[in-house]
């Protein structure tokens, strides 16, 4: 039988047990002798009577003491723990504990949450540990980690040590990552220095993670492994039936924020609750100003959509937030995101294909579709393939278009061309009559710079002098950001999946080429890619492999007009676009760099102080990056720049403060839970045990006992006080 302590410090108490004894020594110094006649009488008496006195104040004195020890006992709860009757030594157990802290755990119902009742489970089980049990502690989220390592309860002050340790891991704002902490999970069930292991999985069981993770087999096969090391295996479900969550999902602009222009913001708002939501209120407020509310109501499990269109009077870095009231998972009800605002785009156009007449060049639908007004936003330069000379730069410009150009000007533009999309820079390559696909193959896809998406494999695909033999429909258009608008507008898609091609060139796309996406493709016999996307640096390419004018394409005619135009609006508002640079999830660290010197630069968290960044000198000291990676916290980290004066003056666009938006992930807020059979169902002859029980012992655990006395001490405790008044009172020592 082990004994053990609820509060140990408590037995320091023992010490007053000293008490009665001091008190009982100071009254007997007291007194001063003085003698008189009648002196020899009382003496004689005392001596009679000196024996049973002598006794009688060792009995009060000692149940006095008892009094105070049982007293402290009592305080300090002891507790015995019973172990097998057989069994001589106690084997050494391993508990190793999977704690959840991802943030839908943070749901709060009738006072308590998931977070809070797996913590209350993960007590119990440390608690009812005997000495020299170990225990191990996996924290599990997005970025699961390894809290405690077979750490050995070879005290009561290591079990306490233990304790305050789980009891500091906080609710993170961290999605769901079941499979890494499985894999965690999964190596230190193979550490052979410890057995008699014991599984336990604390965690809601949330449905999107879980049943994503169960789907795949290799995942089934990591938990069938670690069962296979370990005594027995426990998924203890924490979660809180019948709660509720209203959560903003998405927040888009409509693309390129311009100045004095109203933008479009959309805010997408999801019920996961199982009852209806009357007149939410969703919040808008722009750089941290509240500006206006709009109303929505949603149905159980449904999405619904409001529209805010703010108005930017600064070009600079701006961020929108929006926000709904507080429910029971506050985590998801707020959403940023960040953007330039900026005056306009400006964009190049180099025709490769230049002609007299009126629309037979090869941009003037390009030019047409762009437009062009003094006061509009898009401001187009076209330069003909003749005219390109040295004093137009790709840099002064935020898109490029070459259409169906045969060759540059100068071998130059190729590494000109490759910087100015690693700076950010956006291009659009259209293909034609005047290409030469050995050379772009040679010259755009050089081994270490390749530029261009894909292999141009050979000539032209199709005969324009009997289109109506060969004719070529988009089919396979991905939902890209490219085609958000086709997307958001079905019956303008269904008009885009009839236009018709007539001829194209074939192009081989690398598979394994992470930075390389196809966007649609031909109902060709070889299915040959349409456009094509290519991400270099901080920038975007985008390849159609056929023509922007009517040679090639139906794209102009009255029937098909509206869909060219809305395709190189779209096209030309992607490539400016740089979302991702400046909206990030939790976790994901900042990175920038700024293609100018600076001087020192300083980050404004949501929460807490301004920190000093450490700069990284790029380019000999013309580039320089920041970078900060504890991004743990959602919501707007802000970035100070100190940059000189004259390189203020010669960069007249520098933004000496930058937005960043941190996001939690949306999907994380869905509360929606897999049952036990769901759950289980995935494990079919694997012996894992499911428990929904606060106080949930192992088969191990149930084995073993607390008993606290208490209960018996106080009774105890009332009968020694009793029996100390009533022998004081015979005594004669109460008057």
């Amino acid at each position: 039988m082990n004994w053990n302590f609820v509060h140990p410090g408590l037995l320091y108490g023992f010490l007053a047990c000293a008490i009665p004894i001091i008190i009982h020594l100071i009254f007997r110094k007291r007194y001063q002798k003085v003698r008189w006649a009648a002196m020899q009488f009382l003496l004689a008496a005392y001596k009679q009577t000196k024996t049973s006195l002598l006794l009688e104040n060792l009995l009060l004195l000692l149940l006095r003491i008892l009094v105070i020890f049982f007293l402290v006992l009592a305080f300090a709860r002891p507790i015995a723990r019973e172990t097998p009757l057989l069994s001589t030594t106690q084997a050494k157990e391993s508990f190793l504990l999977v704690l959840d802290n991802s943030y839908s755990m943070g749901v709060r119902t009738s006072n308590i949450s998931p977070f809070e009742n797996a913590k209350k489970q993960a007590r119990a089980i440390i608690e009812k540990a005997n000495k020299n049990d170990t225990i191990s502690l996996v924290v599990m989220n997005e970025t699961s980690d390894q809290v405690l390592s077979f750490v050995s309860i070879a005290s009561e002050k290591k079990r306490h040590e233990i304790l305050q340790q789980m009891e500091e891991i906080a609710l993170s704002e961290l999605g769901t990552d079941v499979e890494s902490a499985m894999d965690i999970l999964k190596s230190m069930t193979k550490q052979t220095e410890y057995t008699n292991k014991h599984v336990f999985i604390l965690s809601d069981f949330q449905k999107n993670a879980w049943q994503n993770a169960c789907q795949k087999n290799s995942f089934l096969e990591i938990v069938k492994e670690i069962r296979s090391q370990v005594n027995s295996f426990q998924f203890i479900d924490s979660s809180i039936p019948n709660a509720q969550n209203l959560g903003i999902v998405k927040l888009q602009s409509d693309g390129v924020v311009s100045l004095g222009e109203r933008s479009r913001f959309t805010v997408v708002v999801r019920n996961y609750s199982n009852k209806n939501y009357d007149d939410v209120a969703v919040h808008l407020s722009v750089n941290g100003q509240k500006q206006k509310t709009e109303y929505i109501s949603l149905t159980p499990q449904q999405e619904g959509q409001v529209s805010f269109y703010p108005n930017f009077l600064n070009t600079g870095s701006h961020y929108v937030t929006v926000e709904i009231d507080p429910d029971e998972l506050p985590t998801d009800n707020k959403r940023h995101i960040c953007f330039d605002v900026v005056p306009n785009i400006k964009v190049l156009v180099i025709d490769g294909e230049p002609k007299e007449a009126s629309f037979e060049s090869e941009s003037d639908y390009l030019m047409a579709a762009l437009g062009y007004t003094p006061q509009g936003l898009i401001k187009t330069t076209k330069v003909n393939i003749g005219e390109l000379s040295p004093s137009v730069r790709f840099k002064d410009f935020d898109v490029v278009f070459l259409a169906n150009l045969q060759s540059f000007d100068s071998e130059n533009r190729f590494s000109e061309l490759e910087t100015f999309l690693n700076k950010g820079g956006g291009v659009f390559i259209s293909l034609g009559n005047k290409i030469s696909h050995e050379y772009y193959n040679e010259e755009f896809n050089k081994t270490g710079k390749e530029i261009f998406p894909g292999e141009i494999i050979g000539l032209p695909i199709g005969n324009t002098s009997e289109k109506e033999k060969t004719l070529f429909s988009l089919d396979e258009i991905q939902n890209h950001s490219a085609w958000k608008f086709f997307y958001e507008n079905r019956r303008l898609l269904e008009d885009l999946k009839q236009c018709l091609v007539f001829k194209f060139f074939p192009v081989r796309v690398d598979a394994e080429d992470e930075n390389v996406r196809i966007l649609a493709r031909y109902n060709s016999p070889g299915n040959y890619p349409a456009f094509l996307e290519r991400k270099l640096g901080r920038g975007k390419l985008l390849l159609f492999t056929s023509t922007l004018d009517r040679e090639w394409t139906n794209f102009h005619t009255d029937q098909f007009g509206h869909v060219f135009v809305v395709m190189i609006h779209e096209f030309l508002q992607y490539l400016v676009s740089r979302p991702e640079e400046n909206n990030l999830s939790v976790r994901f660290p900042i990175n920038k760099i700024y293609d100018f010197f600076v001087q020192n630069a300083r980050m404004i968290p949501p929460k807490g102080e301004s920190i000093r960044l450490q700069l990284q000198t790029l380019d000999k000291g013309s580039s320089h990056k920041i970078s900060y990676p504890d991004t743990q916290t959602s919501g707007i980290y802000t970035v100070e720049l100190s940059v000189p004066p004259q390189i203020q003056e010669e960069k007249q666009d520098i933004k000496t403060r930058e937005y960043f938006a941190v996001n939690v992930l949306p999907q994380e807020g869905d509360i929606n839970y897999m049952s036990k059979e769901e759950l289980l169902g995935y494990f079919k002859n694997s012996d894992l045990k499911y428990e929904k029980d606060t106080e949930t012992k192992s088969k191990s655990l149930a084995e073993k006992k607390d008993v606290e006395y208490w209960r018996q001490i106080l009774i105890l405790l009332i009968l020694l006080s009793l029996a100390e008044t009533l022998l004081a009172m015979l005594f004669g020592k109460y008057s």
